[in-house]
């Protein structure tokens, strides 16, 4: 797993929390929950990087970075080489598809994915309530 914490930023993962060979960048909050699975090559943004003003990014790097905290809530899950990008949550037992780009929150049990993410279907309650061992 690729990490780069910025100054002043807060990374919380929880019990049992499988991450697959991802990338995370944290310039404000990045929270993952018990039970959460990152399939391979996910990468997961809560900043920008950069202004959005292109005499900013020229002149003064870095001095305008806009940084929304992530959240992804427990036994979500995200498929590989799917990205999640600043100000997002993914909802409790959640799925995202394979390859999906999120920028917008996912709500509880639900399943999304594409590029931009998009609603597939609700859960099923087979799906939702599988015993989940005591963590």
């Amino acid at each position: 797993m690729a990490l780069q914490m910025l100054p002043g930023s807060i990374l919380n993962i929880g019990n049992r929390v499988a991450i697959s060979n991802s990338t995370i960048v944290c310039g404000a909050s990045i929270t993952i929950e018990d039970g959460v699975f990152i399939g391979g090559g996910c990468h997961i943004y809560d900043t920008d990087f950069h202004s959005l003003k292109a005499g900013e990014r020229i002149d003064k790097i870095n001095e305008e970075i806009r940084a929304i905290p992530i959240r992804l809530k427990r036994y979500s899950f995200i498929g590989a080489h799917s990205t999640i990008l600043r100000g997002v949550e993914v909802g409790e037992r959640s799925i995202v598809a394979a390859g999906s780009i999120v920028v917008k929150s996912i709500p509880d049990y639900e399943l999304w994915g594409g590029a931009p993410a998009k609603f597939l279907r609700k859960l099923t309650p087979a799906e939702i309530n599988d015993p989940v061992r005591s963590l």
